[in-house]
């Protein structure tokens, strides 16, 4: 429950900027779909990372160095790839699903599920996310 609290109650984002625009398509497609928020995450949050990566590139590479110790030594693009590859390996060998598809998941609802992810406007402080990012970020996850 503590870790819980700090994660949620912004005091881990003091003096910095952060993003949970993954958090916000995720739960249209939750909302939807029998699908835990984890799983959602696990699938969206690689995809989106690659998708907003280049409007914000130092935030990856420092990604890539505080979390999974990757030398920030060469191109900023193959160092922030390495992040999220390394991301994504942390979710598989948690047994997480990597796309929809393996969660039975398909695009029928992509439209609608993007459409109520920014019904109150663009999404995401990295890259603003209108309806056709979120479309396309649910693609690339499918």
């Amino acid at each position: 429950m503590w870790a819980g609290s700090l994660a949620l109650n912004g005091l881990l984002l003091s003096g910095r900027e952060g993003d949970f625009a993954t958090h916000k398509i995720e739960h249209e497609v939750s909302a939807i779909y029998d699908l835990t928020h984890g799983i959602g995450l696990a699938i969206l949050f690689p995809n989106w990372m690659k998708y907003v990566m280049n409007e914000n590139i130092n935030k990856f590479v420092e990604f890539a160095h505080n979390v999974w110790n990757i030398p920030n030594i060469g191109e900023k693009t193959d160092i922030a790839n390495s992040g999220i590859q390394k991301t994504r390996e942390y979710f598989c060998s948690l047994d997480m699903p990597k796309t929809f598809s393996e969660v039975n998941i398909n695009d029928e609802k992509f439209e609608e599920m993007a459409t109520k992810a920014v019904y109150f406007g663009e999404i995401g402080n990295f890259k603003k996310l209108k309806k056709e990012d979120v479309l396309e970020i649910l693609k690339l996850s499918s």
